[in-house]
């Protein structure tokens, strides 16, 4: 017989078993520094995992606020930590969390709860096995004496015999407490049928030929119509009413639609044998176990779930049972500091726990349940898992190889050469932005922002600098990105994003903002971050840029488009001065320039029926909100553009920022101006990046006479040789376009991401309108200016 390898560890206490099974890998030539790093004691695993040599961490988000309504209790808002590494989950789960929520939230019902036990006893024939069966029918009340001596909390409530060939096989039905109960009836259990073979055999004279604990008939961690008709586990039930104006503002479907796929669904389910029905149950359920301690095993059983949902007056009755929940807030993992900590926050730690515990996770699971199944029924889900295109296969950047020499090669010759290397540092957070926020669900790519302190030597001086690298997304991956987003918000609007794809300033972007850097550097332009340096290698789609971290301290304004009274007059004043001045360096520019084979021209007409699109969700999304009467105009302001684009087609154009406003405009404290951020440049009318940043600094109810003051003193920096009135035109125009392309992007990017200000810049975009448009029924020596 082959030799066979003995891992070391045996009769060592747990911390010098793992070293010693550690040493034994490393032996081996297997390396697992990242594994062995664990904040588990061995105190604290005791007992729960045998060879320990580390752990794995899984991500946990957060499910909630869900309201619970309990008769007798007030109403409260609920919350889970969900462990997963599904994208899309915890957002499915959080809004169909929200459509019950609004809709009056959910009430629960432990109905019972149970766990089994199944010994066999195999005899030598049918006589003996017959016999058996009637002596533990009549000797019920001394077997659950005895099995009751072994726990404080096992409570034997049933024992069945049933047989089956030569076997006789005893389910035993206990109540468990707050625990699940899988150990604790095998304890119970197991002395007893010891005791039973032998007082049978006093009884009757008749041995069974072998006896097992368990005969694999408690349907423990498996599937089978018993537990689902008889319970094991926990048997609970949540329910809630849909309003129908929920279901179409959150969930967008009709109960109708839902009604219908679910009879259909339901008869093709029945046909293949399916247990129950449910859309993904396992999905809530794996999720909440990993986080609370729970015996993973018993997803399996515990996934079973019964969805049942009919129409009512105004709305939909939904209910899901699940009959077979082994959970507890007791024993198992629930000792564990993190697996404890995460019980604790949804209250269902320790004794008189578990059926809080059962009723959460049954409201949790009804809503994913709900928003999955409407998500498929409403063609969201389709959208939000399509594919947009094949990829070859690329080698992409990967985070081991930012290293020194990686740097080296973003720098420019004159960084290049007194580059001494990276100092470590503790990173430094910084927002990715809404672009590379959209893109990291749909691609695993290193993207985004990474900090580093790098060394520099000059005339024998070392001297270290805070930079940021910036790895920029294709243009194909920002509109996969932006498709996934649509597609959970309207499936049309995530089609017209893509057939508009060409018309889009996110065309190119990959491109646009590394070499605006690089023609604004050699240019020596100050209004712009420090630039060190950038790397392009399309072949492995590496498309990087690096440049000085802007630091909070060191900044009188920064990332403030959620604080517009930090603007104060002087520092907006500097704002329109510093982009004037790069539009009237890019309007120089001879059309042969490198920047133009990728800054196009941006005409909303081009794409009006995703523009349009958006207006129309944009309208019905705020129908019922103090900002109705702006949203019902949307639409109109659509179909305005294209007349009034041609009354100015034949204003100056320049480059412009397309995104300029205080999430990408900073003041340092020197009173300069830091202008960042350049990925959505296009060619426009330079009216446009005002207006923009005007939305987001001046206050809501701002006076006319501030407005058309800002927009006066632009017209002075850069439109003199124009007349005011066609000037104001172009405003207009631009606000418009404001509105209709980036605002509505926002107003319904809100329902999935959270843009404080998009309210805001939407009241003060439409003012403008008005102020404008009024303004021009004004003879102009009578204007508020």
């Amino acid at each position: 017989m082959k030799a066979y390898p003995i891992v070391p560890g045996r009769g060592l206490n747990v911390e010098e078993a793992r070293l010693r099974r550690l040493h034994f890998l490393s032996e081996r030539g297997i390396k697992i520094p990242r594994i062995v790093q664990s904040d588990l004691t061995p105190e604290e695993i005791r007992g729960n995992i045998e060879s320990f040599i580390g752990s794995v961490e899984i991500p946990l988000g957060l499910a909630g606020p869900l309201l619970m309504q309990t008769e007798g209790a007030p109403e409260e808002y609920v919350f889970a930590p969900v462990g997963t590494l599904e994208g899309a989950l915890l957002a499915s789960m959080n809004r169909g969390a929200k459509a019950v929520s609004l809709s009056g939230g959910f009430e629960a019902f432990v109905l019972r709860q149970r766990m089994s036990r199944g010994p066999m006893f195999i005899f030598e024939n049918l006589r003996s096995c017959l016999k058996f069966k009637t002596w533990v029918e009549a000797h019920f009340l001394e077997i659950k004496e005895r099995v009751e001596k072994y726990s404080n909390h096992a409570r034997l409530i049933q024992l069945e015999p049933h047989l089956a060939g030569r076997a006789v096989h005893l389910k035993f039905v206990y109540t468990t407490g707050d625990a699940a109960g899988q150990n604790m009836t095998t304890s119970c259990t197991a002395p007893v049928i010891h005791w039973m073979r032998d007082a049978f055999y006093e009884a009757s004279g008749i041995a069974p030929l072998q006896y097992l604990i368990e005969g694999n008939t408690s349907s423990d961690k498996k599937v089978s119509a018993w537990s689902v008709s008889q319970g094991r586990g926990v048997q609970v039930v949540a329910e809630c009413v849909l309003e129908d104006a929920v279901l179409q503002k959150i969930l967008r479907v009709s109960a109708e639609d839902m009604l219908e796929a679910l009879w259909q669904s339901q008869s093709m389910s029945r046909l293949d044998g399916m247990l129950g029905y449910n859309i993904n149950v396992a999905n809530a359920l794996a999720g909440i176990f990993v986080a609370t301690g729970q015996d993973l095993a018993c997803i399996h059983e515990s996934g079973v779930g019964i969805l049942h949902m009919e129409k009512t007056e105004g709305g939909l009755y939904c209910n899901l049972q699940l009959p077979a929940l082994v959970v507890g807030t007791v024993g198992g993992g629930t000792h564990l500091s993190k697996q404890r900590e995460a019980l604790e926050m949804m209250g269902c730690y320790g004794k008189g726990k578990v059926e809080r515990f059962a009723k959460i996770i049954a409201g949790f699971a009804l809503a994913l349940e709900l928003s999955t199944f409407a998500a498929i029924v409403g063609g969201q889900f389709a959208k939000a898992h399509e594919k947009l295109g094949r990829n070859k296969p690329v080698r992409w950047l990967l985070k081991a190889e930012m290293d020194d020499d990686f740097i080296r090669k973003n720098l420019k010759l004159q960084y290049r050469q007194h580059f001494k290397g990276i100092l470590p540092s503790s990173s430094f957070s910084v927002d990715n932005g809404i672009i590379i926020n959209l893109t990291g669900r749909v691609s695993r790519k290193v993207i985004g922002f990474s900090s580093y302190r790098l060394l520099f030597e000059r005339a024998g001086r070392e001297e270290a600098f805070p930079v940021l690298l910036k790895s920029k997304p294709l243009d194909r991956e920002v509109f996969q990105g932006l498709h996934f987003m649509a597609a959970a918000i309207d499936p049309q609007l995530a089609d017209l994003i893509s057939s508009h794809s060409e018309d889009l300033e996110f065309r190119h972007s990959h491109w646009k903002e590394l070499l605006l850097y690089r023609f604004l550097d050699e240019r020596a332009v100050r209004s712009i971050p420090l630039f060190y340096g950038s790397y392009v290698q399309e072949k492995r789609e590496i498309y990087t840029l690096l440049m000085e971290l802007l630091e909070e301290d060191k900044m009188r304004i920064f990332n403030a488009e959620n604080e517009p009274q930090r603007w104060t007059q002087p520092a907006i004043r500097k704002a329109i001065e510093a982009i004037c001045d790069l539009h009237e360096l890019f309007a120089d520019l001879d059309s042969s320039h490198e920047l133009f084979r990728f800054v196009r021209e941006f005409d909303p007409a081009k794409a009006q029926p995703l523009y349009l699109r958006f207006a129309e969700l944009v309208e019905k999304e705020y129908a019922d909100t103090p900002y109705a009467v702006q949203a019902a105009r949307m639409p109109e302001e659509v179909y305005a553009l294209p007349a009034l684009r041609r009354e100015i087609e034949d204003l100056p154009r320049t480059i412009i920022h397309n995104d300029f406003n205080p999430r990408n405009v900073a003041l340092r404290k020197n009173g300069e101006i830091c202008i960042y951020d350049w990925e959505l440049a296009v060619w426009d009318f330079p009216q446009r990046d005002v207006v923009e940043f005007l939305s987001f600094v001046l206050p809501q109810g701002f006076h006319a006479e501030l407005f058309f003051d800002y927009l006066k003193y632009h017209h002075q920096l850069q439109g003199r040789r124009i007349s005011w009135s066609r000037w104001k035109r172009a405003c207009l125009y631009a606000v418009k376009s404001f509105l209709v392309t980036r605002v509505s992007f926002y107003l319904l990017g809100k329902i999935l991401m959270d843009y404080p200000f998009a309210e805001r810049i939407f009241v003060n975009a439409c003012r403008m309108i008005d102020l404008l448009e009024v303004e021009e029924k004004v003879p102009e020596e009578n204007s508020v200016v």
